[in-house]
């Protein structure tokens, strides 16, 4: 769903935000650009972590560190790998507040659900839900970038968002070079509901996946929080981060 502002901006052609040439959707990337990104393919249906079981294999599979270890989230969809040009697209929505960047980047993972809901047994949240911001972070950012993903692809996909079921009371320290354990560590107190979920299904909304400790911290603490309805989480985010050694194909 597109406000007229768009319609008309599309109508008028906007330059391609990757390789300026002028086209005329209503989002600033056009078909070609959109083609090749590097779309994340037949990855595991929990962690999300491509599986390299062939091009044309169709199966939803869960890799061996999910079954040993099933996470606290039922799902995970990732719109594409966090390589260029999807990564310099995060980092002008985050750090530059690019708003077109993240128009875009909110396009792109409303089209991996759509085509998604196309298969058998799908899951289809009642209620999307952003993974929040820690006041302090929130404060120096100005603006929580997982929020505005979820307005977006609220909005389009027709899913309504809580933006105040959850808040981050616990800082944790810097997780770029930290361990997947070591993060699990850190968030093992980070999220608090401030109130129960009714909805039975729900999606977390966030940027980017790396191991997932965030997801694993925030779903933990909805599961354990009395009250709630929910049955299933999903988590749905804007790009994946393979492990260190990972061959990607796509």
């Amino acid at each position: 769903m597109w406000s007229l502002i768009d319609q008309i901006t599309a109508f008028l052609g906007i330059p391609c935000l990757l390789c300026s040439q002028p086209q005329h959707e209503p989002i600033n990337i056009c078909k070609a650009c959109l083609a090749d990104l590097p779309w994340c393919q037949q990855s595991c249906r929990q962690c999300g972590l491509q599986l390299n079981i062939g091009p044309k294999s169709t199966m939803q599979l869960i890799c061996g560190q999910c079954l040993q270890q099933p996470p606290n989230f039922d799902l995970s969809l990732a719109a594409c790998h966090y390589l260029p040009p999807v990564d310099s697209l995060l980092r002008r929505f985050k750090h530059q507040h690019h708003l077109p960047s993240g128009r875009v980047l909110a396009h792109l993972l409303t089209q991996k659900v759509k085509t998604y809901w196309q298969q058998p047994g799908s899951f289809q949240p009642e209620l999307l839900v952003p993974v929040p911001l820690h006041r302090q972070r929130l404060r120096q950012r100005g603006f929580n970038q997982a929020l505005l993903l979820s307005q977006w692809i609220g909005t389009e996909l027709g899913v309504p968002v809580a933006r105040q079921f959850c808040r981050r009371v616990d800082q944790a320290a810097a997780q770029q070079n930290q361990k997947r354990q070591q993060r699990l560590h850190n968030f093992r107190h980070a999220f608090q509901l401030r109130q129960p979920i009714q909805a039975t299904r729900i999606a977390l909304i966030d940027d980017v996946l790396t191991t997932g400790a965030t997801a694993e911290a925030l779903s933990r603490s909805i599961r354990n929080t009395q009250g709630n309805k929910v049955k299933q989480i999903a988590l749905w985010c804007i790009a994946r981060t393979p492990p260190p050694g990972h061959q990607l194909i796509w």
